[in-house]
């Protein structure tokens, strides 16, 4: 197993750089693809409006018995003055805990399901980023 790495530049020239490369050729095509990704000069930035930096995050994702099932890459933001800021919809643990109460109480049937990217869609309130 290849280590995990902290930065794109981390993955040059190392063992398993492929399998690092193409898990962030997947993960940028998948911004591109979403319309929710795009380059921007610096210059071209509208007075008033901020641009977002970021970097790539590495996971390898597993199976129970330790098999690698995937390499990841994401694009995150960069640890700057508002990255705190939250920009996509969450839900607290609390508004669960009322649903699955009120499911179990009906007896009703919850589902769980993961859609990749969808916190990527979230509306921004405000100004534009960049």
């Amino acid at each position: 197993m290849h280590p995990v790495p902290r930065s794109y530049y981390d993955i040059k020239c190392k063992p398993g750089e492929h399998l690092w490369v193409e898990a962030c050729d997947k993960g940028i095509k998948k911004l591109f693809e979403m319309g929710i990704f795009f380059i921007v000069d610096k210059d071209d930035i509208p007075p008033g409006h901020m641009s977002i930096n970021c970097c790539m995050s590495f996971t390898i994702k597993k199976d129970g018995d330790g098999n690698i099932l995937e390499y990841r890459a994401r694009e995150r933001q960069q640890e700057t003055e508002s990255y705190g800021d939250t920009f996509a919809l969450t839900s607290k643990f609390s508004c669960i805990r009322s649903i699955c109460t009120i499911a179990a109480q009906k007896e009703l049937t919850l589902y769980q399901f993961d859609v990749k990217g969808a916190f990527l869609l979230a509306k921004v309130q405000g100004k534009s980023l960049y």
